[in-house]
């Protein structure tokens, strides 16, 4: 608070950088103008090391995570595979499954909202039985990158496996088939969740250790535009051809999403080539 105090001072923040062989934590001290002219605030507070930088501005924030992506070949990649899924997911849950709740499963009027929030529950219950097994498992004690890559394979497949569990979900001729193959789509999927927010995590901690922000900032920004934009535009497909369709286009959509889950693996790692 004592250094907030200081006009000169926008914003102070903690970070954790590279030291050694591990990390230690600094304070970040945001400074209006020119921060040559603010070098006195350069010494420690309260144990921590002090670096002063400029203001942070969001929009250039996320101009520069951006740029930082592009160079990284690992995060490049994660994100160009990651815009299919993101893309997919709420506009398949909140478009598809009302209709085909309705006309294929003839649930209609006020029970079509409690089916709907059924496969929602189901959803639900896949997704922390995963979470579940995840934290039940126990970390490997090598250091390297080796065990992250290889947990990256295998759950990038078991992705990719539901989402055809999810596509077959659309041919189920009763509801309790339809909510079985829901939880366990989401089950099967919902392990990579934790394998690949640790590698994308481990990534950017070790090569851009001082802008995890930055990064941060512009994967959550870019994620919220395109599940917009994927909602909006599978929206209105949903609304403009018969259920039939609409269904199969959902099914085909997810068979691409898959073969890419099967394929992200061998494009993207090893994630250090240069150490292969």
């Amino acid at each position: 608070d004592s250094l907030k105090k200081d006009r000169r001072v926008a914003g102070v923040s903690a970070e954790r950088v590279p030291d050694g062989e591990g990390e230690k934590a600094v304070l970040l001290v945001e400074v209006r103008g020119d921060e040559a002219e603010a070098q006195d605030l350069l010494r420690p507070f309260g144990g921590y090391e002090v670096r002063v930088v400029p203001k942070r501005r969001l929009i250039r924030q996320l101009i520069e995570g951006f740029r930082l992506i592009l160079r990284d070949r690992f995060l490049k990649i994660y994100l160009l595979f990651l815009t299919f899924s993101v893309m997919l997911a709420d506009p398949v849950m909140f478009s598809a499954l009302p209709r085909f709740i309705a006309e294929n499963l003839g649930v209609a009027g006020a029970r079509q909202a409690a089916v709907f929030g059924f496969f929602l529950s189901a959803a639900a219950l896949g997704t922390g039985i995963a979470s579940l097994l995840m934290m039940l498992r126990r970390p490997s004690k090598d250091p390297s990158m080796k065990p992250l890559e290889r947990d990256g394979k295998w759950s990038s497949w078991l992705h990719g496996v539901g989402w055809i569990l999810m596509g077959a979900m659309f041919f189920m001729p009763s509801l309790p088939w339809a909510m079985a193959l829901m939880a366990i789509s989401y089950l099967v999927s919902g392990i990579a969740i934790p394998i690949w927010g640790s590698l994308t995590q481990r990534v950017i901690r070790e090569n851009h250790p001082e802008s995890m922000a930055k990064i941060y900032a512009a994967m959550f920004f870019y994620q919220m535009a395109f599940s917009i934009a994927g909602a909006v535009g599978f929206g209105l497909l949903m609304a403009s051809v018969p259920t039939a369709t609409a269904l199969l286009i959902a099914v085909g959509v997810m068979g691409v999403a898959a073969l890419l889950d099967f394929i992200e693996p061998w494009v993207i790692f090893p994630v250090n080539r240069s150490k292969k």
